[in-house]
């Protein structure tokens, strides 16, 4: 919780470690697309947490945001809309529920907040990075970065 915003209403978890990192993503972003092929391949999934939350600065965007937030599975979802362009396997039957709250949320919070460069991580600790090679330095693989 950060000013009154709640990370689990406009985010969804990815890992399941005790580290807990918060990622902002946007699917027009080409950094958010290659930091989120290497956060879902990497061998941490076991020592960290991953708090995706979803950002678009297009209708398409908001549309494949919408498609990831009302699948079944969230993580395969936002592989399969981010990374391979496909719709999610895992996506609820037409016409059920599907609260989309949390993605108005979500683009509340990044003005609040000025997010204005993607992706960007947070720590826990309030330590932040924006951009992706500064992201991932930020999430320790600096070495690594494609």
């Amino acid at each position: 919780e950060r000013n009154g915003v709640y990370s689990d209403r406009i985010s969804f978890a990815v890992g399941n470690g005790p580290d807990t990192y918060t990622v902002f993503v946007a699917p027009e972003c080409l950094g958010c697309k290659q930091m989120i092929r290497q956060l879902l391949d990497a061998d941490t999934l076991d020592e960290r947490t991953y708090q995706f939350v979803l950002l678009s600065t297009t209708q398409q965007g908001e549309h494949n945001n919408r498609l990831v937030w009302c699948s079944e599975d969230r993580a395969a979802a936002l592989e399969e809309i981010y990374l391979k362009g496909i719709t999610p396997k895992s996506l609820r039957k037409v016409g059920s529920e599907c609260d989309q709250f949390g993605l108005f949320l979500a683009r509340q919070a990044a003005q609040v907040f000025g997010i204005a460069r993607l992706p960007m991580v947070a720590s826990s600790d309030g330590e932040a990075a924006a951009g992706y090679e500064a992201a991932m330095k930020h999430l320790g693989f600096e070495g690594e970065v494609q």
